[in-house]
Formats: C-alpha cells, structure tokens, sequence
C-alpha cells in the first residue's frame, strides 16, 4: 500500500480553492482576472518566503510574527469581502458553488487527523479533539445540491453559513490557543507551530482566509 502523502492533498486543496476563486471571477468580472491571480500569486510567494526564512517561527517575538500577519490578513479578508468586489463576486455567484466551494475543508481536516497522527499537529485541532470543522466540508456538496434544486430556502442557507463560520471560529481558537504564546491553553505537546513552516502556512494564510471569505460573500448575497 502506498504511504499517503498529506502534502499532496494539502496543496491539491490550494490548488483547488485558487481555481474556485479565479473561476468566480471570471464568471463576475473578467476584467478583474489578471488582477486577481497577481495579488493571489504575490501573496501565496510572499507567505510562503516568509516561512522559508523563520520569520513567522519567532514565537517569542513582541507580538509573535505569525499573529503580526495573519491579524492583517483576517482584517483584509473582511475587507474585501465588503468591497465592491465583494459586492460583485456575491452578485454574480451560484449558490451551488458558492456554498459547494467548502467541500475544501474536509481535505484539510484530513491532512490535520493525519498530521496529529504523526506528531507534527495538535490533536486539538482534529476531530480526535475539539474540531469539528470536518461537517462543514461533508455537508457543503449536500447543501450546494439542494440549493441547486430550489430544495432549501434563505433560511436554511443562512442557518448553514451560520454553522460553518461558527466552526471555523472555533479551530481558528483552538488553533491559536495552542501557540507557544502567553495565550496558550492546551498546554501538551506539540504545539501549533506547523504552520509557520511550507506548505502549512498556506492553511492560515490562505485557506481560513479563503472560508472566511466564502462565508461573509454568502451573507452578502442572502442580504440583496
């Protein structure tokens, strides 16, 4: 039996959310395209580097560098999701895809069970522990259908996006109450520090960041 590579799914995962991105752009606004796999490219190069240095490992630094970056990227991830290119995207878009695009997010959470197994992520941030993202990502395909079928309304939607934003909340809580920072909880090891090295970076960086994102488009739409 072949050994299972969690990189591999990992960055099939990024590959797939840029894909999803680039797609709703095309489909909102082509002119807006170039733009997008630019700053998209600049960005994942820009963490990535980053990383590569040990710039986001100094956890002892005044703030920690990871939280010095990734504060702003949440901050601009809100942002931009309230731009009018926030405002287009969530015009423009399906439902189906918009809420089918999710369906990343069990991906992810088997490269973190799988990670937990090795020793290289907290169990915390699994299913095994206080995770439960993994129903957003098995639900997603299930509620991108019925909506695609009229078999849902605004309620359910919105019941849905409520779920899954609430989920992400609290891994994102779970993970950074798992740093080695004055504001760890989960004191056993190891600690959250996998994702200050590549390709993990990209899951703060680039996924939370990307559900983020889908989640606050779809609240968007729901309004218009």
């Amino acid at each position: 039996m072949r050994e299972f590579h969690p990189e591999a799914l990992f960055l099939a995962m990024v590959a797939f959310v840029a894909m999803m991105l680039l797609l709703g752009v095309r489909w909102a606004e082509p002119r807006w395209l170039p733009y997008t796999a630019l700053c998209g490219a600049v960005w994942l190069w820009f963490s990535a580097e980053l990383a590569a240095r040990g710039w986001l490992g100094q956890w002892d630094a005044r703030p920690p560098h990871f939280f010095a970056l990734m504060l702003p990227t949440g901050l601009a991830t809100v942002a931009l999701a309230a731009s009018p290119f926030g405002a287009r995207l969530a015009e423009r878009s399906v439902w189906p895809a918009l809420l089918g695009c999710q369906v990343f997010r069990l991906g992810v959470e088997i490269v973190l069970a799988t990670l937990a197994e090795r020793v290289v992520a907290p169990a915390q941030m699994t299913w095994h522990g206080g995770n439960f993202d993994v129903l957003t990502g098995l639900s997603a395909p299930l509620v991108a259908w019925l909506a695609a079928r009229g078999r849902i309304g605004r309620g359910a939607i919105l019941v849905w996006n409520l779920a899954g934003l609430a989920l992400l909340a609290n891994v994102v809580t779970i993970a950074i109450l798992s740093t080695p920072t004055p504001l760890r909880v989960f004191t056993y090891e190891p600690a959250n520090t996998f994702v200050a090295h590549w390709p993990w970076v990209w899951l703060p960086a680039f996924l939370v960041p990307a559900a983020l994102f889908g989640h606050l488009l779809a609240f968007r739409k729901l309004r218009r």
